[in-house]
Formats: C-alpha cells, sequence, structure tokens
C-alpha cells in the first residue's frame, strides 16, 4: 500500500500502518460520540489529532521532511498574501494571520523533545 493523506491534514502523507491507526481512531471516536445528526471527525478525535498525534509524527524521522516542507509552502503562501496586503489588500490580513499560526504551531512540533 502506498502513503495515503491524513484525513484531517491532508499535506501529511502517512505510511499504510499509521493511516490504519489513524482510520481506526477516526472510526472508533465516530461510533463513541453516537450522534447520527453530527458531520465531520469526531471532536475526541480532533483532539487526539492535534494534542497526541500530529507531535508524534513530528517527532519521526521518516515525516520530518514533510512537516518541513508544509512549512516552506506556508512561508511562501504567507510571503504572497504580506506582499498583496502590502499593496492595498488588507482583507488577506485574516488569511495571513492563519498562515502563521499554522506556520508556528508546525514550528512548535518540529521542537517537541524526544522525551514528551
Amino acid at each position: 500500500m502506498l502513503c495515503r493523506p491524513h484525513p484531517s491534514h491532508g499535506w501529511l502523507h502517512l505510511q499504510p500502518a499509521d493511516w490504519r491507526k489513524t482510520l481506526q481512531r477516526q472510526i472508533e471516536a465516530r461510533d463513541r460520540l453516537d450522534d447520527i445528526n453530527h458531520s465531520g471527525p469526531a471532536p475526541e478525535f480532533v483532539d487526539w489529532v492535534e494534542d497526541v498525534q500530529m507531535p508524534m509524527l513530528a517527532r519521526q524521522p521518516h515525516y520530518q521532511q514533510q512537516f518541513r516542507d508544509r512549512i516552506t509552502e506556508l512561508e511562501l503562501k504567507l510571503a504572497n498574501l504580506e506582499h498583496q496586503i502590502a499593496g492595498g489588500r488588507l482583507d488577506l490580513e485574516t488569511a495571513a494571520g492563519i498562515h502563521r499560526r499554522k506556520i508556528a504551531w508546525i514550528t512548535e512540533l518540529m521542537q517537541v523533545p524526544h522525551g514528551s
């Protein structure tokens, strides 16, 4: 099986075992939620991805290049947004702020010590 995109962070391509574990976790969280009217991933799954899985994956050598590549991609997008903002597109400041937060979050994930 080839690498597959992460269900919530499509830029990150997971190894087959990690993808299966993620999908299983998503299904289990959905089933525990037991709400037929809920759409999207269960909040429990989203919290697990953000608080547990992503920091763990960021420490694994296999995934680190993907994290670095994502930071570079976001920095390029941010530079473009900032250029447009400087040219008067003040409406893009919100998007620029989102990119800044994503860059900071991924950068922080990359710097998590191995013992954590």
